[in-house]
Protein backbone atom coordinates (compact mmCIF):
# COMPACT_ATOMS: atom_id res chain seq x y z
CA UNK A 1 0.00 0.00 0.00
CA UNK A 2 1.39 3.64 -0.74
CA UNK A 3 1.93 6.28 1.70
CA UNK A 4 2.24 9.93 1.47
CA UNK A 5 3.82 12.23 3.68
CA UNK A 6 0.33 13.63 4.79
CA UNK A 7 -0.29 9.61 5.90
CA UNK A 8 3.37 9.96 8.31
CA UNK A 9 2.11 13.55 9.44
CA UNK A 10 -1.55 12.21 10.77
CA UNK A 11 0.10 9.00 12.16
CA UNK A 12 2.84 11.06 14.00
CA UNK A 13 0.89 13.79 15.07
CA UNK A 14 -2.22 10.66 16.36
CA UNK A 15 0.54 9.04 17.97
CA UNK A 16 2.64 11.69 19.86
CA UNK A 17 0.32 14.12 20.65
CA UNK A 18 -3.42 11.91 20.51
CA UNK A 19 -2.08 9.51 23.03
CA UNK A 20 -2.22 7.14 20.02
CA UNK A 21 -5.94 8.18 19.56
CA UNK A 22 -7.68 8.95 16.59
CA UNK A 23 -11.02 10.13 18.64
CA UNK A 24 -8.44 13.09 20.37
CA UNK A 25 -7.27 14.28 16.63
CA UNK A 26 -10.63 14.41 15.89
CA UNK A 27 -11.24 17.23 18.52
CA UNK A 28 -8.11 18.64 18.06
CA UNK A 29 -9.19 19.67 14.72
CA UNK A 30 -12.38 20.21 15.33
CA UNK A 31 -11.36 22.88 18.55
CA UNK A 32 -9.16 24.84 15.68
CA UNK A 33 -12.10 25.06 13.14
CA UNK A 34 -14.73 25.92 15.70
CA UNK A 35 -11.95 29.43 17.14
CA UNK A 36 -12.82 30.83 13.41
CA UNK A 37 -15.99 30.42 12.45
CA UNK A 38 -15.62 31.06 8.53
CA UNK A 39 -16.82 28.72 5.62
CA UNK A 40 -13.34 28.25 4.81
CA UNK A 41 -12.11 26.84 7.87
CA UNK A 42 -15.05 24.35 7.76
CA UNK A 43 -13.88 23.25 4.68
CA UNK A 44 -10.34 22.75 5.90
CA UNK A 45 -11.58 20.64 8.71
CA UNK A 46 -14.06 18.57 6.32
CA UNK A 47 -11.14 18.13 3.92
CA UNK A 48 -8.51 17.44 6.71
CA UNK A 49 -10.25 14.84 8.58
CA UNK A 50 -11.97 12.93 5.14
CA UNK A 51 -8.03 12.22 4.68
CA UNK A 52 -7.78 10.81 8.18
CA UNK A 53 -11.04 8.93 7.61
CA UNK A 54 -9.47 7.47 4.17
CA UNK A 55 -6.14 6.89 6.15
CA UNK A 56 -7.95 4.78 8.92
CA UNK A 57 -9.94 3.03 6.89
CA UNK A 58 -6.80 1.62 4.66
CA UNK A 59 -4.99 0.89 7.41
CA UNK A 60 -7.43 -1.12 8.85
CA UNK A 61 -8.34 -3.08 5.43
CA UNK A 62 -4.37 -3.94 5.24
CA UNK A 63 -4.23 -4.98 9.04
CA UNK A 64 -1.51 -2.25 9.82
CA UNK A 65 -0.65 -1.40 13.07
CA UNK A 66 0.06 2.52 13.00
CA UNK A 67 2.83 1.98 15.78
CA UNK A 68 4.74 -0.30 13.40
CA UNK A 69 3.96 1.58 10.36
CA UNK A 70 6.07 4.43 11.74
CA UNK A 71 8.44 2.94 13.82
CA UNK A 72 11.51 5.36 14.74
CA UNK A 73 9.75 7.98 12.98
CA UNK A 74 7.71 8.83 15.43
CA UNK A 75 10.07 10.60 17.56
CA UNK A 76 11.73 12.72 14.71
CA UNK A 77 11.59 16.22 16.16
CA UNK A 78 11.36 17.68 13.10
CA UNK A 79 8.50 15.33 11.54
CA UNK A 80 6.38 16.09 14.58
CA UNK A 81 6.89 19.43 13.96
CA UNK A 82 5.78 19.55 10.32
CA UNK A 83 2.76 17.10 11.03
CA UNK A 84 1.60 20.51 13.95
CA UNK A 85 1.82 22.90 11.40
CA UNK A 86 0.10 21.13 8.45
CA UNK A 87 -2.31 19.67 10.14
CA UNK A 88 -3.34 21.83 12.73
CA UNK A 89 -1.62 25.31 12.00
CA UNK A 90 -1.72 25.64 8.32
CA UNK A 91 -4.73 25.80 6.00
CA UNK A 92 -4.42 23.42 2.74
CA UNK A 93 -3.82 25.09 -0.54
CA UNK A 94 -6.20 23.01 -2.85
CA UNK A 95 -2.67 22.43 -5.23
CA UNK A 96 -1.36 20.56 -1.78
CA UNK A 97 -4.82 18.16 -1.30
CA UNK A 98 -4.69 14.87 -1.60
CA UNK A 99 -7.77 12.85 -3.08
CA UNK A 100 -9.73 11.84 -0.08
CA UNK A 101 -8.91 15.28 1.00
CA UNK A 102 -10.40 16.84 -2.29
CA UNK A 103 -13.27 13.97 -2.70
CA UNK A 104 -15.06 14.94 0.69
CA UNK A 105 -18.22 12.94 1.59
CA UNK A 106 -19.97 16.56 1.04
CA UNK A 107 -18.10 16.86 -2.37
CA UNK A 108 -19.02 13.01 -3.31
CA UNK A 109 -23.00 13.66 -2.47
CA UNK A 110 -22.51 16.82 -4.66
CA UNK A 111 -21.56 14.94 -7.40
CA UNK A 112 -23.57 11.62 -7.02
CA UNK A 113 -27.12 14.92 -6.86
CA UNK A 114 -25.39 16.59 -9.73
CA UNK A 115 -23.87 14.10 -11.95
CA UNK A 116 -25.13 10.78 -10.72
CA UNK A 117 -28.59 10.52 -13.14
CA UNK A 118 -26.48 11.31 -16.14
CA UNK A 119 -26.41 7.55 -17.57
CA UNK A 120 -30.25 7.49 -17.56
CA UNK A 121 -30.08 10.80 -20.27
CA UNK A 122 -31.31 9.51 -23.34
CA UNK A 123 -27.58 11.48 -24.26
CA UNK A 124 -25.76 12.77 -21.75
CA UNK A 125 -25.09 16.15 -20.39
CA UNK A 126 -21.00 14.96 -20.46
CA UNK A 127 -21.39 15.53 -23.77
CA UNK A 128 -21.67 19.24 -23.11
CA UNK A 129 -20.28 20.12 -19.74
CA UNK A 130 -16.54 20.65 -21.39
CA UNK A 131 -18.06 23.49 -23.23
CA UNK A 132 -19.48 25.09 -20.30
CA UNK A 133 -16.57 24.09 -17.89
CA UNK A 134 -13.78 25.43 -20.56
CA UNK A 135 -14.27 29.09 -20.03
CA UNK A 136 -15.45 28.52 -16.34
CA UNK A 137 -11.88 26.65 -15.28
CA UNK A 138 -9.93 29.80 -16.97
CA UNK A 139 -9.68 31.16 -13.10
CA UNK A 140 -9.37 29.53 -10.12
CA UNK A 141 -11.97 32.57 -8.66
CA UNK A 142 -14.10 35.33 -9.91
CA UNK A 143 -14.51 38.79 -8.02
CA UNK A 144 -17.70 40.80 -8.21
CA UNK A 145 -16.44 42.44 -11.60
CA UNK A 146 -14.94 39.31 -13.08
CA UNK A 147 -18.70 37.37 -13.08
CA UNK A 148 -19.61 39.99 -15.65
CA UNK A 149 -16.88 38.55 -18.32
CA UNK A 150 -18.36 35.31 -16.89
CA UNK A 151 -21.57 35.51 -17.83
CA UNK A 152 -20.95 36.84 -21.35
CA UNK A 153 -18.40 33.86 -21.94
CA UNK A 154 -21.32 31.35 -20.96
CA UNK A 155 -23.90 32.94 -22.77
CA UNK A 156 -22.01 33.06 -25.36
CA UNK A 157 -21.87 29.35 -25.10
CA UNK A 158 -25.32 28.62 -24.62
CA UNK A 159 -25.87 31.03 -27.60
CA UNK A 160 -23.32 29.38 -30.09
CA UNK A 161 -24.06 25.90 -28.95
CA UNK A 162 -27.97 25.68 -27.74
CA UNK A 163 -28.92 26.33 -31.95
CA UNK A 164 -27.51 23.01 -32.70
CA UNK A 165 -29.36 21.48 -30.26
CA UNK A 166 -33.16 23.04 -31.22
CA UNK A 167 -33.67 20.27 -33.50
CA UNK A 168 -33.81 17.53 -30.72
CA UNK A 169 -35.38 17.43 -27.72
CA UNK A 170 -33.01 14.60 -26.24
CA UNK A 171 -30.15 17.18 -26.92
CA UNK A 172 -31.45 20.14 -25.64
CA UNK A 173 -32.08 18.20 -22.49
CA UNK A 174 -28.28 17.08 -22.11
CA UNK A 175 -27.18 20.86 -23.44
CA UNK A 176 -28.91 22.65 -20.63
CA UNK A 177 -28.58 19.94 -17.95
CA UNK A 178 -24.63 20.59 -18.60
CA UNK A 179 -25.09 24.22 -17.71
CA UNK A 180 -26.71 23.93 -15.34
CA UNK A 181 -24.22 21.64 -13.61
CA UNK A 182 -21.16 23.51 -14.71
CA UNK A 183 -22.65 27.23 -12.93
CA UNK A 184 -23.09 24.78 -9.76
CA UNK A 185 -19.57 24.27 -9.61
CA UNK A 186 -18.64 28.06 -10.67
CA UNK A 187 -21.10 29.47 -7.53
CA UNK A 188 -18.10 27.57 -5.37
CA UNK A 189 -15.48 30.27 -6.91
CA UNK A 190 -17.46 33.65 -7.54
CA UNK A 191 -18.20 36.35 -6.13
CA UNK A 192 -21.60 36.51 -7.13
CA UNK A 193 -22.50 39.96 -5.06
CA UNK A 194 -24.56 41.29 -7.96
CA UNK A 195 -26.13 38.23 -8.69
CA UNK A 196 -25.40 37.80 -12.44
CA UNK A 197 -24.42 34.07 -12.51
CA UNK A 198 -27.51 33.36 -9.96
CA UNK A 199 -29.60 34.94 -12.59
CA UNK A 200 -28.10 33.66 -15.35
CA UNK A 201 -28.74 29.97 -13.64
CA UNK A 202 -32.08 31.15 -13.58
CA UNK A 203 -32.38 31.70 -16.94
CA UNK A 204 -30.49 28.10 -18.22
CA UNK A 205 -32.79 26.17 -15.66
CA UNK A 206 -36.30 27.91 -17.09
CA UNK A 207 -34.93 26.60 -20.55
CA UNK A 208 -34.15 23.26 -18.85
CA UNK A 209 -37.14 22.31 -17.32
CA UNK A 210 -39.07 23.87 -20.63
CA UNK A 211 -37.69 21.12 -22.79
CA UNK A 212 -40.95 18.60 -23.77
CA UNK A 213 -39.42 15.20 -21.67
CA UNK A 214 -42.51 13.64 -23.34
CA UNK A 215 -40.30 13.95 -26.56
CA UNK A 216 -37.83 11.90 -25.00
CA UNK A 217 -36.71 8.84 -24.53
CA UNK A 218 -36.96 9.12 -20.71
CA UNK A 219 -39.56 6.76 -19.30
CA UNK A 220 -41.93 8.47 -16.64
CA UNK A 221 -40.45 6.71 -13.44
CA UNK A 222 -36.88 8.94 -14.07
CA UNK A 223 -38.23 11.70 -14.69
CA UNK A 224 -37.61 12.77 -10.03
CA UNK A 225 -33.87 12.32 -10.87
CA UNK A 226 -33.79 13.67 -14.37
CA UNK A 227 -35.30 17.15 -13.49
CA UNK A 228 -34.00 17.76 -10.04
CA UNK A 229 -31.54 20.44 -9.90
CA UNK A 230 -29.92 20.01 -6.58
CA UNK A 231 -28.48 23.74 -5.27
CA UNK A 232 -30.06 25.76 -2.62
CA UNK A 233 -31.79 22.27 -1.65
CA UNK A 234 -34.83 23.22 -3.92
CA UNK A 235 -36.37 20.65 -6.66
CA UNK A 236 -38.56 21.35 -8.95
CA UNK A 237 -40.43 18.87 -11.84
Amino acid sequence: MLFTRWDLWYLVLMLEDCGGSWEVLVGALEERWARGGHSFQELDFEAKRSHMEDLRRRLEEAGLDPAGLVGDLRQDKRILRKARTRILQDYVREENKTVAMRMTPRRVLSERAWRGEWDRFPVSPAVYEPLFQKEIRRRSFYNEDETFTLRRRIEAVLTKNGGQCASSSERRLAFYRAGLTALVDAMEMVDDSCGVIAELFEDVFNQYIAVPWTDTAVPPRFTTGIFSILPFGKTKA
